[in-house]
């Protein structure tokens, strides 16, 4: 059997290739990308949160991103625990 841009190989009619018996490389862990990120939140107790914000703010806080060469979620941790979750 040959691939699908193959176009030098030539298959002989009545002729059946060898089957694939093994596939190559490493074997996924995961189905599929939502599980994958499933199991990164548990693994790493996380829940996911979303935000609304204006396209001003939004702007402005992506180009802050940026400079500062940051994580969203870092610094989103950072002003909650230091600016609304503190003891008073």
């Amino acid at each position: 059997m040959k691939s699908d841009d193959d176009q030098f190989t030539a298959e002989l009619p009545g002729i059946k290739s060898a089957p694939v018996t093994k596939k190559r490389g490493r074997p996924a862990v995961y189905g599929s990308r939502a599980e994958k990120q499933a199991a990164y939140r548990a693994r790493n107790n996380v829940k996911p949160l979303t935000v609304e914000l204006p396209a001003e703010l939004h702007a402005e806080f992506e180009a802050w991103i940026k400079f500062k060469d940051l994580k969203k979620s870092a610094v989103i941790e950072k002003l909650l625990r230091t600016q609304l979750l503190r003891k008073r």
